[in-house]
C-alpha cells in the first residue's frame, strides 16, 4: 500500500499543493474502507458518512489543522471503533501536535485490528524507536520481518532494534541469517566487527575482518583495516604480519611501506624511520593526509625539543611531497612548519607564501606569515598582509592586532589605534588577543606621550594574565626607555625571555634593560643574540647593539652596527650622527 501524503506543506505554496495531496489521501482512504459498506448492521448511507469524515480529516491535516483532524478522527472512532486507518491517521495527527502516548496508543490500535498491514507495522516501529522503545521496536521488526522475509532491510532495522535495545546476541543472530540469506558484504561484516569490539571480543572481531579478506582477496583496503584493527589494540606484531602481506601481494603499496618503516633495529630509530619513509613518499598515488600523518609526530617533537637533525631529515620529505604533489597547499606549509619550528623563519616564508597561493582559505597559514613579519620587523610588509588578510577573515582579532602593531611600528599611530579597537571589539571571550592588543595600545599611547593611558592599557593586560610575555617584554622596554624601575623591567623581560625563548623582540629588550642598568656585558650578550634571532633586520636593534659595543670600548664594531642600523632604515637624527662620527650620542 502506498504511503500516504498528508504532510502539512510549505505555506507559501500550500494554495496550489492542497487540492493534490487532498485528492492523494481521499484515493488512499477509499482504498482503505471498501469493507465499510458490507460490514454486518452497516447501511451504504452510514459508510458513505464515515468516509466523508474521514476524507474531511484529511483535509484539515494538510492544511495543518491537526487538533480539527483529531476531533474528527475521534468522532469516526466513535461511530466504528474497530476502524483502523482512522486509527493511524488519528495517530498521525498526535504525532504533528507532539502527543507521543496518544500517537503510540492509536498506532499500536491500528496495528491491532490490522495486524498484516506492513505499513501500520513499519510507522508503529517508527514511533517505538523515536520514544526509546527499542525492545518494542524489534518485536514490532520481527513481524515486519515475518510478513516481509525478502526485504533485506527490514532484517537490518531489526538488528538495530536489537543493538538499540543492548541485545546484541539476538543482533549478532540477525545478521549470521542476513549472510545466510544474501552472502557476505563489507556492511554486514563492519557491523558484526563493531558489535565484537563493543563486546570486548577482539578475537572474534579479527576474525570477522578476515572472512572479509577471504571473501575479497583481491582487497587491499580489507587487510588494512585488519592491520589498523591490530594496532588499535596493541597488537603490532600480528600487524607488521598484515602489512607484509599486503607487501607480497603489491610490493608498491605506499601503506604498508610507512607502516613497516623504521621497524627495524636501528641506533637512531627516528632517522631511520623517516629514511625508510622516502619510498612511499615518492609514489603519487599515494594519499598526501597519510604522508602527513607520518611526519606530524615529527613536527610535534620538532615544537619541543628544537631538533635541527630531526627536522633536516623531514624536510627532505617534505621537499617531496612539494614535488609529488604540487597542487596541494598542505604539501608546502608542512615544509613551512618544520622550517618555522626550527627557527629558520624567514626560509618558511616562501613556503607558507606558495600555500596560500594554492589555498587561500588556511587561516594558521596567514598567521604563520604574519608572526614571521612580525619577528623578522618586516613592518611594511606586515601592514600589507595584515590588511589583505582582513578581506578574507574580517572577524579574527589577531589579523587587526598584527595590523596595529604593524603601523605602530611605521608611526601611523592613529591608524593603529583605529586597527586596535577594531580588534578588541572582535575579541570578545578571546583573551590571549585582548592582552596582545591591550599591550600594543600600550606602545601607541606611549609612542604618543599619553603615559597615563599607556600604563592603564599594560595594567588592564597583566590583570588579564601577569605572565603574558608580550606584556612583560614590552612594558619592560617601556620602563628601561623612561628610566623608570629599572630592576622591576630587567625581571620582567627575563622572564617574558624565559617563557618564550629566540623571540628576537624579547631578548633585546632584556638587553635594553640592562643597557639602562649600565650591565653592558650582559646587555650585548642579550642583544647578539636577538641580532642572530632576526634582528638584524630591526634598525632599532642594531642602533642598541652599536650603543652598547661602544660603551665597552668596541667602537669599530659600534660603528658598523651603527651604520647598518642606517642600511636596515634606521633614520633618526641621533642615529645618523652616530653612523657619521663613530661616536655615541646621548638622546
Amino acid at each position: 500500500m502506498t504511503k500516504l501524503q498528508c504532510a502539512k506543506p510549505p505555506q507559501a505554496s500550500l494554495y496550489g499543493l492542497s487540492l493534490k495531496a487532498v485528492l492523494l489521501c481521499t484515493f488512499v482512504l477509499f482504498n482503505w474502507a471498501p469493507a465499510l459498506a458490507q460490514e454486518e448492521g452497516r447501511t451504504n448511507e452510514d459508510a458513505i458518512k464515515l468516509q466523508e469524515l474521514l476524507i474531511e480529516a484529511s483535509r484539515e491535516k494538510v492544511l495543518g489543522n491537526y487538533e480539527s483532524a483529531a476531533k474528527i478522527l475521534e468522532s469516526v472512532l466513535e461511530k466504528d471503533a474497530e476502524n483502523s486507518a482512522a486509527s493511524f491517521e488519528l495517530a498521525r495527527a498526535y504525532e504533528a501536535l507532539g502527543e507521543t502516548q496518544k500517537c503510540l496508543s492509536f498506532a499500536e490500535k491500528a496495528v491491532k485490528m490490522s495486524p498484516d498491514n506492513t505499513w501500520f507495522l513499519r510507522y508503529l516501529a517508527d514511533i517505538q524507536e523515536g520514544a526509546g522503545q527499542y525492545k518494542k521496536a524489534a518485536a514490532t521488526y520481527e513481524r515486519i520481518v515475518a510478513l516481509s522475509p525478502n526485504d533485506e532491510q527490514n532484517h537490518y532495522r531489526l538488528a538495530l532494534m536489537y543493538v538499540r535495545a543492548r541485545e546484541i546476541k539476538l543482533a549478532l543472530g540477525v545478521y549470521d541469517d542476513i549472510e545466510k540469506k544474501y552472502g557476505i558484504s563489507e556492511e554486514l561484516v563492519r557491523k558484526k566487527h563493531a558489535l565484537y569490539v563493543g563486546r570486548g571480543d577482539d578475537k572474534k572481531a579479527a576474525q570477522e575482518l578476515q572472512r572479509l579478506i577471504e571473501a575479497f582477496p583481491a582487497n587491499m583496503g580489507y587487510r588494512h583495516l585488519l592491520a589498523g584493527f591490530f594496532e588499535q589494540i596493541g597488537d603490532q606484531e600480528a600487524a607488521r604480519e598484515v602489512y607484509q602481506s599486503i607487501l607480497q601481494l603489491d610490493p608498491g603499496n605506499a601503506k604498508a611501506q610507512m607502516a613497516l618503516a623504521g621497524q627495524s633495529a636501528q641506533t637512531n630509530e627516528d632517522l631511520q624511520f623517516i629514511r625508510e619513509l622516502r619510498a612511499p613518499f615518492l609514489q603519487a598515488d599515494a594519499d598526501i593526509d597519510l604522508k602527513i600523518a607520518r611526519l606530524r609526530p615529527f613536527l610535534e617533537q620538532v615544537a619541543e625539543t628544537g631538533d635541527s637533525s630531526i627536522a633536516n631529515a623531514a624536510l627532505e620529505l617534505s621537499t617531496i611531497l612539494e614535488e609529488v604533489h604540487p597542487f596541494q597547499a598542505k604539501s608546502f606549509a608542512i615544509s613551512g612548519d618544520f622550517l618555522f619550528l626550527s627557527g629558520r623563519k624567514e626560509e618558511a616564508l616562501p613556503h607558507y607564501q606558495k600555500a596560500l597561493e594554492l589555498d587561500k582559505t588556511v587561516f594558521m597559514i596567514w598567521e604563520q606569515v604574519m608572526y614571521i613579519y612580525e619577528q623578522t620587523f618586516q613592518f611594511e610588509e606586515l601592514a600589507n598582509f595584515s590588511e589583505a588578510c582582513m578581506d578574507y577573515f574580517p572577524n579574527q582579532p589577531v589579523v587587526y592586532y598584527m595590523n596595529g602593531l604593524a603601523l605602530y611600528h611605521l608611526e601611523r599611530y592613529p591608524d593603529a589605534l583605529s586597527a586596535l579597537r577594531q580588534g578588541a571589539f572582535m575579541a570578545g571571550g578571546n583573551t590571549m588577543a585582548a592582552i596582545q592588543i591591550l599591550t600594543a595600545q600600550g606602545l601607541v599611547y606611549e609612542a604618543q606621550g599619553k603615559k597615563d593611558k599607556a600604563d592603564t592599557a599594560f595594567g588592564e593586560a597583566l590583570g588579564k594574565d601577569k605572565a603574558a610575555p608580550p606584556t612583560l617584554s614590552r612594558l619592560a622596554s617601556v620602563l628601561a626607555e623612561r628610566g623608570e624601575n629599572l630592576s622591576e623591567a630587567v625581571a620582567m623581560a627575563q622572564k617574558a625571555v624565559d617563557l618564550q625563548p629566540g623571540i628576537a623582540e624579547y631578548e633585546a629588550n632584556l638587553g635594553w634593560a640592562l643597557y639602562q642598568q649600565k650591565d653592558y656585558a650582559k646587555a650585548q650578550q642579550w642583544l647578539t643574540a636577538a641580532l642572530g634571532h632576526g634582528g638584524q633586520r630591526s634598525p632599532n636593534i642594531l642602533e642598541r647593539a652599536g650603543d652598547t659595543a661602544y660603551q665597552l670600548r668596541q667602537a669599530e664594531k659600534a660603528s658598523r652596527l651603527w651604520k647598518e642600523a642606517v642600511e636596515a632604515g634606521g633614520a633618526s637624527k641621533e642615529l645618523l650622527q652616530k653612523a657619521a662620527s663613530g661616536k655615541l650620542v646621548e638622546q
